[in-house]
């Protein structure tokens, strides 16, 4: 019996060291309120998320640093470079270094780069914004999106929600840039004339894949009929 309990208490134990794992890796949710960005660039311009959405555009968010292998991978893609010049009039483009350790040479390359090194030349060919996060200025900026690996790639949808772009391709920042958030949607109402047979019809316009539905009365259909005056009223 004491075995057991021996043996119980270190599953118990390896149980919270993998929820804790899990808990400290975790980015923001899907969906999550986006937080304002304001610090200046490595060219010292001015920088502010909300100003660089203003209009109705979404953005992309590279979240890296100098030394990861990964990140330097996803750079030379080159896919958050043919993200800005065939989208700029839909979304903008940001990277954002954020290892307080490594200073600013690093992004041009080794030469001066202090703390774990760089990958190469992160800044030629460029053409959006580059962020050098210090600890003065990028402290809450980590802490705001959650930043617990590199590289961690978002898009900001125009209502200044957070979504991350797991697969890394072009393909997927083309959808839900161009695709899934244009998703809107009309409704024709079909007034009833007895009290039972009223209809709602929901026309989605953009979007990607495939669309599902959820009403307020547990409908999972495009359309809701209402059956009973008892369940008349608003429906969303």
């Amino acid at each position: 019996m004491a075995y057991f309990r021996f043996m119980k208490k270190i599953a118990q134990t390896a149980l919270l060291v993998i929820l804790s794992t899990i808990i400290s890796f975790a980015q923001l949710a899907n969906g999550s309120s986006a937080y304002e960005i304001s610090a200046n660039d490595i060219n010292n311009n001015g920088y502010s998320l909300t100003a660089a959405m203003a209009g109705g555009k979404s953005a992309c968010i590279d979240f890296m640093a100098t030394w990861c292998g990964p990140c330097w991978s996803f750079h030379n893609t080159q896919i958050l470079k043919n993200v800005h010049n065939n989208l700029s009039a839909l979304t903008t483009v940001v990277m954002i270094e954020g290892d307080f350790a490594t200073n600013t040479n690093c992004l041009y390359g080794a030469s001066g780069c202090t703390g774990k090194g760089t990958q190469g030349n992160w800044v030629a060919g460029v053409p959006y914004p580059i962020i050098d996060l210090t600890s003065s200025n990028g402290g809450s900026v980590m802490n705001d999106y959650n930043v617990n690996y590199y590289p961690t790639l978002y898009v900001i949808s125009p209502d200044f929600r957070v979504w991350e772009i797991k697969n890394r391709s072009y393909d997927e920042y083309y959808n839900w840039i161009v695709h899934s958030f244009s998703l809107n949607a009309s409704a024709q109402v079909t007034h009833s004339t007895c009290g039972d047979n009223g209809r709602v019809d929901l026309n989605p316009t953009g979007g990607y894949a495939t669309l599902k539905y959820k009403w307020s009365n547990g409908a999972t259909t495009q359309a809701i009929t209402v059956s009973s005056p008892a369940a008349s009223g608003n429906y969303t």
